[in-house]
């Protein structure tokens, strides 16, 4: 996206709510057709259990070490197989925060950092 757009804007302020000092430098917007058409099925099953509401987000994912094009390039995305032990078990983590993903952001040789901004779908959230 370049800077002057509503989409660059939004996507920064979501970063700068939790990480004010924040410098973007660059946000790239990924689409991948075959990840899409996955992400859009069980999108519209979760909505279809939950009387036609998904729940969608933007949540902040954080890779470590795995470059994240290893995730947007291939058909398997966001895959479990690759996934650590968190807090609360194996799973594939995000955040509402950049502040939390910040800190599971991938390092680029150059000292800047990558982060994912991406839609998912909660469902029915139990707190």
């Amino acid at each position: 996206s370049t800077q002057s757009t509503g989409e660059w804007e939004r996507v920064v302020q979501r970063i700068r709510q939790t990480l004010p000092s924040a410098l973007v430098l660059k946000i790239e917007r990924v689409q991948n057709k075959p990840l899409w058409a996955r992400y859009y099925s069980e999108r519209s099953r979760v909505a279809n259990k939950n009387k036609g509401f998904p729940n969608e987000l933007e949540l902040f994912h954080g890779t470590r070490s795995t470059s994240p094009d290893q995730i947007y390039k291939t058909e398997d995305g966001f895959d479990m197989r690759y996934s650590n032990q968190g807090y609360w078990g194996q799973g594939i983590y995000f955040a509402v925060d950049a502040l939390y993903s910040n800190a599971y952001a991938h390092p680029l040789n150059d000292g800047t950092r990558q982060l994912f901004l991406a839609k998912a779908t909660a469902g029915v959230v139990h707190k």
